[in-house]
């Protein structure tokens, strides 16, 4: 399976000419409606999730990646996906290009990650994110990876989520991927 994106890139120099630059109303507007977007994001986490069972928490993570990457015009393409979707019990291992990796994933079928500690500390942001239902990890800490690894068993794969793994890497072009490393896996 293959996922990819597309959006607006600029060629040429780092900086784009006057010409080029979007007016500055539209830039608050798009900056306006995706906060608009994540504070919606995190009020259903904070009000709405503990009220409701995994496939509705399911449903409302994929309608609200979708939205985001819609508002941001992001294209999500999906190839090589089976045609009854995604097995339940799955781990998924990805090279992270961006933070956009997430909602892509999370629009073909939303996943618990596990991320570094420090995310959960930001504001808001990150009670959204726990919100969701990921684990945190002390990268600091090496045997803090047993304790997730242990969390992880008991909590993904007997409900049947699918779990990425993102491995912190140079960015890899689109035909070259890089080696995985299965030591936050292994006991």
């Amino acid at each position: 399976m293959r996922f990819s994106s597309a959006h607006k890139r600029m060629s040429g120099p780092s900086q784009p000419s006057p010409a080029d630059r979007t007016p500055l109303p539209m830039r608050v507007y798009r900056y306006a409606r995706v906060s608009l977007h994540v504070f919606q994001g995190i009020a259903t986490t904070a009000f709405v999730f503990p009220m409701i069972g995994l496939p509705r928490r399911q449903a409302l993570i994929r309608r609200w990646s979708e939205r985001l990457l819609r508002i941001m015009h992001v294209e999500a393409q999906v190839q090589g996906l089976p045609a009854g979707g995604l097995p339940g019990n799955m781990l998924i291992v990805a090279n992270h290009i961006s933070w956009l990796d997430i909602f892509v994933l999370n629009t073909v079928q939303p996943a618990r990650f596990i991320a570094k500690a420090e995310l959960k500390r930001w504001p808001l942001v990150g009670l959204m994110i726990a919100g969701c239902g990921t684990l945190f990890i002390e990268r600091e800490r090496r045997r803090d990876a047993h304790r997730v690894n242990d969390h992880a068993r008991a909590k993904f794969w007997p409900r049947g989520t699918p779990s990425p793994f993102f491995r912190k890497a140079p960015r890899p072009t689109a035909r070259h991927c890089f080696r995985f490393t299965a030591r936050c896996c292994s006991r």
